[in-house]
């Protein structure tokens, strides 16, 4: 049986301590492609702007990803993510 030493079990616990707390951040979502209906969750977390964003318990804003994928690929090169921030 193999002793992990303090240090390990430290960097272990600080591990799944972020992991639990990073679903307060991280958002979903699907892409939608012809002929397909059950499509896996994508995962993302905002960028610098999103994440620099309060919460407010009175919101005047919306921000929500915009993925531009001219070939419906996540893959592709060419797909590009950005936040868009609105007024509402």
């Amino acid at each position: 049986m193999d002793i992990i030493n303090l240090g390990e079990r430290t960097k272990k616990k600080e591990l799944l301590k972020i992991m639990d707390l990073v679903w307060r951040y991280v958002g979903t979502y699907r892409l939608v492609k012809p002929g397909v209906m059950d499509e896996e969750p994508i995962f993302y977390i905002n960028d610098e702007v999103g994440c620099a964003i309060s919460h407010s318990d009175t919101p005047n804003t919306k921000l929500l990803p915009f993925i531009f994928s001219p070939n419906n690929k996540v893959d592709d090169p060419a797909t590009y993510t950005y936040s868009i921030l609105w007024p509402t």
